[in-house]
């Protein structure tokens, strides 16, 4: 009996131990499925934000790349401008020294070719100024007689941007000289430009105050030469009459002479 009490026992004991284990095991399955759940999760929540991050990664990326794409296009176009510029500023040098040293063989021709014919020698407008600018006096031997200028009849017009000569003028105001030798130094002077290619392209004889004035104009190419003579007649006493007499050469380029006007009245008139 006393055995079988026991056996009772060891039986209530083993079934109430069963009871707590598997309440324990249940726990155990329920926090293990609970942590399955949580892994899932994590990994859901790690998957979204790596591909957030890879997504984040791809648009600096591309960000970057057309940053730099921008930077490099900028420093080439930069570059190239520069090169550009550089290159343009060369090709117009070349080309002035081409035309410069074309001129300046054109001349030597010239002048080659006058040395043949037998002609005096070609001086161009700035060797003109460099024998007028010192120069005190000039003299003309004319068919009529010589004619003298001081360096107050002689004038200079100089380009101030670029220190050339526009154009050189030889006359008189109200000179009480010859008037044979006057024309005669004017026609002479007309018919050697002529001589070297000028060509008559203007003659106007117009009245002024007391008397009248003639103006003829010759061209070759950019040069130009010009005659001016005028008469004024005064009264004098006993109902007599006398002359004065402005006259002058003028040679020059046309397009300088375009320059220093504009330069001229910019400087004193504003632009």
């Amino acid at each position: 009996m006393k055995n079988n009490n026991y056996i009772i026992i060891i039986l209530v004991c083993f079934l109430l131990f069963s009871i707590y284990l598997y309440s324990e095991i249940d726990k155990i399955e329920s926090q293990i499925e609970g942590l399955y759940n949580l892994t899932k999760e994590i990994k859901i929540v790690g998957d979204d934000a790596v591909d957030k991050i890879n997504n984040h990664l791809e648009i600096v990326k591309k960000d970057i790349n057309d940053h730099v794409k921008n930077e490099l296009n900028n420093y080439c176009d930069d570059l190239i401008k520069q090169k550009i510029e550089f290159f343009e500023i060369k090709l117009t040098d070349i080309q002035f020294n081409i035309q410069k040293e074309k001129k300046e063989l054109d001349i030597i021709k010239s002048k080659k070719q006058r040395e043949l014919d037998g002609l005096p020698e070609y001086v161009d407008l700035d060797e003109l100024y460099l024998r007028y600018k010192d120069n005190k006096n000039v003299i003309f031997d004319t068919e009529k007689g010589q004619i003298s200028f001081s360096s107050f009849n002689i004038k200079i017009a100089i380009i101030p941007s670029i220190q050339k000569t526009a154009w050189i003028r030889i006359g008189k105001e109200q000179a009480s000289e010859n008037v044979a030798i006057i024309k005669a130094w004017l026609e002479e002077s007309s018919y050697q430009k002529i001589n070297q290619g000028y060509k008559l392209v203007s003659n106007k004889t117009n009245p002024s105050d007391y008397g009248e004035y003639t103006e003829k104009l010759y061209k070759k190419g950019d040069m130009y030469f010009k005659t001016y003579y005028q008469y004024t007649r005064y009264q004098g006493t006993y109902d007599s009459k006398y002359y004065r007499y402005t006259y002058y050469v003028e040679i020059g380029s046309i397009e300088r002479k375009d320059t220093y006007i504009e330069e001229q009245y910019n400087s004193k008139l504003g632009s």
